[in-house]
């Protein structure tokens, strides 16, 4: 099924993934989307290379944080990202709504900016992105809200009928391991002012930040 979208999509593709906190007693609310743009000759050549520095076929970037080694290969993984022709876009809000007690409101919010971006994206930027693979959550409930903001979306005039969104595993998409990477690698900038990881991702980064 994977393949067919590729084949069918002749410009660039969004991998999608988030991280957020709702319960304020936890500290700062936030929700933050990241997309890695990928150009479509180039999502076979990438996810390799992945796949050559990741041969144990998993990764899960929280989790590798936790050791030495995992920080040294998520430095590796974002030097890989950095060293080629993909960008990377971060929609973030802070704080959430006091009655967003899921988070789902401020989910919403940010994968319609999201999506208007990606849909809006001028050609000096690398042109219009027709389709977006977000990682794919568990309960049914949850798929179907996230098709229902890509409807919203459309509905609103932030894309057009031609935006595709697509939920998928990391399993069977490695190419969805950057963005929790990146993801993870923002969370730490804004809210631990550790800077090493996203540094490296900065400059080829755009920030949408949500009032």
């Amino acid at each position: 099924m994977l393949a067919r979208h590729y084949f069918e999509n002749r410009g660039p593709i969004a991998f999608l993934d988030e991280s957020y906190s709702a319960d304020p007693h936890h500290g700062a609310t936030f929700y933050i989307v990241s997309a890695v743009i990928v150009e479509s000759d180039q999502v076979d050549p990438l996810r390799d290379g992945l796949d050559e520095l990741v041969p144990q076929a998993w990764w899960h970037t929280t989790d590798e944080l936790q050791t030495v080694s995992g920080r040294t290969r998520a430095q590796e993984l974002l030097a890989y990202l950095a060293d080629g022709k993909e960008a990377c876009v971060v929609t973030h809000q802070e704080p959430l709504a006091s009655d967003d007690k899921d988070g789902e409101a401020g989910r919403r919010s940010v994968l319609c900016a999201m999506f208007g971006h990606l849909w809006n994206r001028p050609a000096s930027d690398g042109g219009q992105v027709r389709l977006a693979v977000l990682e794919e959550r568990r309960e049914l409930r949850q798929r179907r809200a996230d098709m229902a903001t890509r409807a919203h979306a459309l509905n609103e005039g932030l894309c057009g009928p031609a935006f595709r969104l697509i939920q998928v595993s990391p399993a069977h998409e490695h190419l969805l391991w950057l963005p929790d990477l990146t993801c993870s690698a923002y969370r730490r900038k804004i809210l631990q002012g550790d800077e090493r990881y996203f540094a490296t991702i900065e400059s080829m980064s755009t920030i949408v930040q949500l009032r």
